[in-house]
């Protein structure tokens, strides 16, 4: 990979790590909303608070779920243009033929039901594997698998369904969205994890690259 070609992805990483923070942070609130405002429409049903105190709480409710949500898209656009320049990036230690999947896989296999439940998964494994420098010659394929994407994609999914099971039973959900939320700021730091690396990983690759053309 030549120079030109190199994508400086430490300030889009570094965006995508503020977002990810922020977005967690905001889950948090709204896990700690569930245990407090959220407990006055369970007081609701058992006639112990009033319709002014439910419509109040579920205005507050409402507007920190839009507020997660304008944080999460942008989290998840930030995280996908990185996603996608690393990955143009690893062709730096790998052919672009070693890949098993194209670089707008970084960006679709996001959007793509039930496809979202893999493809990133294996798309992060590649660029790992790619950007280490450790692996020498080694095919692609052939290199081992980072425990540490395994473990991000694990608490990732792990967050969704543990939402998913709460949202859909309506039983102590707060308690639900507790373990949700443990495994969504797991994701995170875990997340936070791979950018890092990988930027570092990618810069000094390109660093080498530079120093090796101008011998």
């Amino acid at each position: 990979m030549s120079n030109e070609a190199f994508r400086p992805v430490r300030g889009i990483g570094t965006a995508a790590i503020i977002l990810i923070i922020i977005t967690t942070a905001i889950d948090i609130v709204n896990t700690v909303l569930d245990w407090t405002v959220g407990q006055v429409l369970v007081e609701y049903e058992l006639g112990k608070a009033s319709e002014t105190a439910v419509t109040a709480a579920q205005a507050v409710l409402l507007m920190m779920l839009w507020v997660w949500l304008v944080a999460y898209v942008l989290a998840g656009i930030t995280f996908m243009v990185w996603m996608y320049w690393a990955r143009l990036n690893s062709h730096a230690t790998a052919s672009k033929h070693q890949h098993k999947w194209a670089p707008m896989w970084t960006i679709v296999g996001w959007l793509i039901p039930f496809v979202n439940l893999f493809v990133p998964f294996a798309v992060m494994q590649d660029i790992w594997r790619a950007s280490d420098r450790s692996q020498g010659t080694l095919a692609l394929q052939l290199r081992p698998k980072s425990t540490l994407v395994t473990a991000w994609w694990s608490c990732w999914i792990a967050s969704f369904v543990l939402a998913y099971v709460g949202g859909r039973i309506q039983l102590d959900f707060a308690v639900w969205s507790t373990f949700s939320t443990l495994a969504t700021v797991a994701a995170a730091v875990l997340a936070i994890r791979i950018i890092r690396t990988l930027n570092d990983a990618q810069h000094s690759v390109n660093e080498q690259n530079a120093s090796h053309a101008g011998a």
